[in-house]
């Protein structure tokens, strides 16, 4: 009898500990996916800002870009790639 009450209060500990172990794995996780999804907001609002047509003109001042004007399109004299 008392080796019983042994073996239950064993296999009890174990449960309870298994337990209390996969509520800090799963805390732990809900922490990363709140810092995944911040990051990735604040990373969607950058990609929105680097994307709008004010920052993209700025970037071509700031890079001496110009206009191309008069393009002339080439067009193939055959449907050949290559000819020995």
């Amino acid at each position: 009898m008392v080796l019983a009450i042994v073996i239950f209060s064993g296999s009890y500990l174990y449960k309870i500990n298994n337990t209390s172990t996969t509520g800090y794995v799963i805390q732990d996780l809900d922490v990363k996916v709140r810092d995944l999804e911040r990051e990735n907001q604040r990373l969607s609002l950058e990609v929105a800002k680097y994307s709008s047509m004010h920052t993209i003109k700025k970037r071509i001042g700031e890079l001496g870009l110009t206009e191309a004007k008069d393009v002339e399109y080439l067009t193939a004299g055959g449907s050949v790639a290559a000819k020995r």
